[in-house]
C-alpha cells in the first residue's frame, strides 16, 4: 500500500501520494474515463458510469453506486488547465445524472500536479472550498478516508499496467 499523506489547510486539503511508475502512466491513469473508472472511488463504491472529454472546458460525468444499497451517487469535474504530463485543474460538485450541479453541496477546485523522481511520480491534490465550513463538512463526509483507499487502488492499477 502506498503512503498518503493528508493535511488541512485554510479552506482546502492536500493529499499527497508516491507511485513506482512514470509519470505519463499516472497522469493517464487520471485523464483516461476507462482507467479512471478502475480505481476512482473508495472501496464498495465503483464507478459505474463514466463519460469524459478530458480537455478545457470539457467534463467528466460520472457515477458511483453504493455496492452495499445500490444507490447511486454522481459527480461532475469541469476541467479548467491541462499541462500534459505535470497538472490537472478542476471543479467538482456532486450532480445528478444529467449534469445539473447540486448548488447545497460543496464545490471544489482541486489541482493536482504529477512529479517524477527516479522511477517514482509523486501526485499532490490540493483541493480548495469556498470557505472552511464547506472544506470540512467534505472531511466529515469521509473525503479523506475515501481518497487514502481510492490511491491504494490507482496502485494495484499502476502494478497491474506496468505489468502488461
Amino acid at each position: 500500500m502506498t503512503e498518503v499523506t493528508k493535511e488541512i489547510v485554510d479552506t482546502g486539503v492536500v493529499i499527497s501520494a508516491s507511485f513506482k511508475a512514470p509519470r505519463e502512466l499516472v497522469f493517464r491513469a487520471h485523464s483516461e474515463s476507462e482507467l479512471l473508472r478502475q480505481w476512482w472511488g473508495p472501496e464498495g463504491f465503483p464507478v459505474s458510469n463514466s463519460t469524459m472529454d478530458f480537455r478545457v472546458g470539457g467534463t467528466w460525468l460520472y457515477s458511483m453506486r453504493s455496492a452495499e444499497s445500490g444507490e447511486e451517487f454522481w459527480s461532475k469535474a469541469v476541467y479548467h488547465e491541462i499541462v500534459v504530463p505535470e497538472k490537472i485543474v478542476w471543479t467538482d460538485a456532486f450532480c445528478d445524472a444529467e449534469g445539473k450541479v447540486n448548488e447545497e453541496m460543496p464545490q471544489g477546485t482541486a489541482t493536482v500536479t504529477f512529479t517524477e523522481q527516479d522511477g517514482v511520480t509523486t501526485v499532490r491534490s490540493e483541493i480548495h472550498y469556498a470557505d472552511n465550513a464547506l472544506r470540512d463538512a467534505i472531511v466529515q463526509m469521509g473525503m479523506l478516508e475515501g481518497m487514502t483507499i481510492t490511491l491504494n487502488q490507482l496502485e494495484t492499477l499502476l502494478e497491474t499496467l506496468k505489468a502488461a
